[in-house]
């Protein structure tokens, strides 16, 4: 196995991944950006060796919210065994309960080959054939629904592109909430908002015209392992609607506030670099990803066909078909 940072990187991020377990924020926020975000990426390691010692792999999952397994050549059983080996140990399904239930919506997609957002891109402006493009816009998985995906595997078993395209991009909410001032944490504490926004079956972001349905929720959420602060919220304009301070109506002033955190952490999700970690894939990788934590995005550069991969989802609940 190897681990793809120098050693005093590995010591920060054996640090980190200690103090995440008991909910603290473990490092400054200088220190954040001089790791430059590291996400584990792991070589010469076998799914039965994942199986066998799943526990080294929790820490790095909470710490860091992806691992990078390079070349595994999971076969699609062996996904969802690595995918329930994490989940039993999280509390999130599936789990050992499923071990043998290779089933929807778990289970939801074998052979993802974008062909929805390719269509989605027809009718639009994006030169998506470049490989700085972005394919498919920075967001959190569904954050407007009630019972969201909180985690995924995503195994891919193809892969016939330009090695430097279709690059999937990570942000770490949770070390977002650590730079926010802490004056705008205050109020954000205070808050909760409402998405303007659901997606269709291509995953294209329609509005909402009525938001009086929506569901209400904080903008500041613990993480359902290490109670860590995450901010979750989406990063289309408008697509926040605050709905509440201290439970009563925002008023102006609330409401301008908002638009200028909103507008503060949106531009550092989608144009900071320093923040933002982009992984290269091959044939045979496989991603285990903290939806909970982790903003992400695709860049183009790849035709239809050319990148498929089996995708396993993770939720907190038994969701509904």
């Amino acid at each position: 196995m190897i681990l793809h940072t120098n050693a005093s990187n590995c010591a920060i991020l054996f640090l980190r991944s200690q103090m995440l377990l008991v909910g603290k924020n473990p490092l400054p926020t200088e220190l954040f950006y001089l790791e430059e975000y590291l996400i584990a990426q792991i070589e010469n390691v076998s799914s039965k060796e994942i199986l066998l010692n799943i526990n080294k792999y929790l820490d790095l999952f909470l710490a860091d919210g992806v691992i990078h397994f390079k070349k595994l050549f999971a076969t699609t059983k062996e996904q969802w065994d690595i995918t329930c080996a994490i989940g039993e140990h999280f509390g999130f399904l599936p789990n050992l309960t499923l071990k043998e239930e290779m089933r929807p919506p778990f289970y939801c997609v074998e052979n993802e080959d974008h062909k929805n957002t390719f269509n989605r891109h027809l009718s639009g402006p994006t030169n998506i054939s470049r490989k700085k493009s972005i394919f498919i816009e920075w967001h959190m998985e569904n954050i407007h629904q009630d019972n969201p995906q909180i985690a995924a595997s995503w195994n891919m078993i193809k892969f016939k592109c330009d090695p430097s395209s279709g690059t999937t991009g990570f942000v770490n909410m949770a070390k977002i909430f650590s730079i926010i001032p802490e004056e705008w944490i205050s109020f954000l504490k205070k808050i909760k908002i409402k998405s303007t926004t659901h997606t269709d079956n291509t995953g294209t972001i329609l509005f909402l015209d009525d938001h009086s349905s929506g569901t209400e929720r904080p903008i500041i959420q613990k993480h359902y392992k290490t109670n860590v602060p995450v901010v979750r919220m989406g990063f289309y304009p408008n697509e926040n609607l605050l709905s509440s301070v201290d439970g009563l109506d925002p008023s102006e002033e609330d409401i301008f506030l908002f638009k200028q955190i909103e507008g503060y952490i949106s531009e550092e999700v989608l144009n900071n670099s320093d923040i933002q970690h982009w992984i290269s894939w091959d044939e045979g990788d496989l991603v285990l990803v903290d939806l909970f934590t982790m903003a992400h995005a695709v860049r183009g550069g790849f035709s239809l066909g050319e990148r498929i991969f089996s995708r396993v989802w993770c939720y907190q609940q038994e969701p509904f078909n």
